[in-house]
């Protein structure tokens, strides 16, 4: 089918539904939000002697239009639109209006925009989100890159930003992935401020949304035992439960056994932080905020792993040089600290990390303080 009703305002269909002027006047549509490519459909067969780009503005004339140039691949970033893209489905939904998203086939990039907006709007996983749409619309179906992406949506608490930890490292690796075929070192991007800490609540206190459970979501003293301890957020029951190995607590709303788990770093919940410190001459190189968790193999202990950084300011002369791989020494003393390798390293534990930016247990000291946190 060229067009199926999602919700009471969001219809998701195909190219072809934009000639059935006939049906969006029956079903009241007035904005239509396309995610296409380039020269739009040039091979389609021509429809009152046009085609391509000119024939998508004659069958978009009169509406309100919104329209992203997007391919349906594998390394399109289609995650850095869904503020726009929300932005017009709300727009078009507050003043009365009914919107059509639509991409050439209605399968994929379309689907990801429409569930994008029902996450953000229901507070939604990726899972839940899509369920929901192929409810509606049985073809629906994101391809394995823009799905991911929606998880890692859910992860950033609906936030697309540098700014955030989730979303850097996401765009991080994805352009590291992309170095393997172009043999281009990738543009850093660059940590700057670690993520804002988390205040204390208690259980079962009740949330409208996961970002403000997030905010929320701390210990004071740092004595609770955080297994098995939920939180209630609306319709939802969320539990922290430990990863083996690892300093990462996964949020994980066990209300619906096919949501996707939040990780969340135990500096996060304890009110601690681990500054990492030139064994030679003292200088603290990063901190806790700016590392990157892996997973050690099972029944592997992580004792002995490498220290997996973000790209930092100091190291910038060093990563900008356009090279896939290096040293890298302490800004202060010169010495060795660790290397860098844009298409990935296998870590001591036997994990393969992209990219891979670390520093050596050898040459750095790890040391763990207590911060202070507001108050909720």
């Amino acid at each position: 089918m060229a067009m199926n009703q999602i919700t009471d305002h969001i219809y998701l269909g195909s190219y072809t539904a934009l000639s059935g002027q006939k049906s969006f006047g029956e079903k009241g549509i007035t904005h239509i939000l396309s995610l296409l490519s380039g020269e739009v459909a040039p091979s389609i067969t021509p429809f009152g002697g046009q085609s391509g780009t000119a024939l998508y503005e004659t069958f978009t004339r009169g509406y309100t239009t919104l329209r992203i140039d997007i391919d349906d691949v594998e390394d399109e970033n289609i995650m850095q639109y869904f503020d726009q893209t929300n932005k017009f489905i709300s727009e078009a939904i507050s003043s009365g209006g009914i919107v059509f998203v639509h991409c050439m086939a209605g399968v994929s990039r379309s689907t990801t925009a429409v569930c994008a907006y029902l996450m953000k709007d229901n507070f939604w996983s990726a899972s839940e989100a899509l369920d929901f749409v192929k409810s509606k619309r049985s073809v629906a179906n994101p391809n394995e890159s823009f799905y991911k992406q929606l998880e890692v949506y859910y992860q950033c608490a609906y936030q697309v930003s540098e700014s955030h930890p989730v979303y850097r490292q996401w765009l991080l690796q994805s352009q590291a992935e992309d170095s393997k075929y172009t043999r281009l070192a990738p543009k850093a991007i660059y940590a700057s401020s670690p993520p804002p800490s988390l205040i204390p609540v208690e259980s079962q206190e009740s949330y409208k949304s996961i970002p403000e459970l997030l905010r929320r979501l701390g210990n004071a003293d740092g004595a609770k035992n955080w297994n098995n301890y939920r939180l209630v957020s609306g319709n939802h029951v969320w539990e922290l439960t430990e990863t083996p190995s690892q300093p990462v607590t996964e949020l994980r709303d066990i209300s619906n056994s096919e949501s996707d788990p939040i990780p969340i770093t135990q500096d996060a919940l304890t009110g601690t932080t681990s500054d990492f410190k030139c064994r030679k001459c003292r200088s603290v190189l990063s901190t806790s905020a700016f590392s990157i968790p892996h997973q050690p193999p099972e029944g592997v202990s992580g004792q002995q792993c490498a220290f997996f950084m973000e790209p930092l300011k100091w190291m910038k002369p060093e990563l900008e040089k356009g090279e896939l791989e290096g040293k890298l020494a302490c800004p202060k003393c010169d010495s060795k600290v660790g290397a860098y390798h844009w298409q990935g390293s296998k870590c001591v534990c036997g994990t393969w990390v992209t990219p891979a930016i670390c520093l050596q247990r050898a040459k750095i000291d790890q040391v763990v303080r207590r911060y202070n946190r507001a108050k909720a």
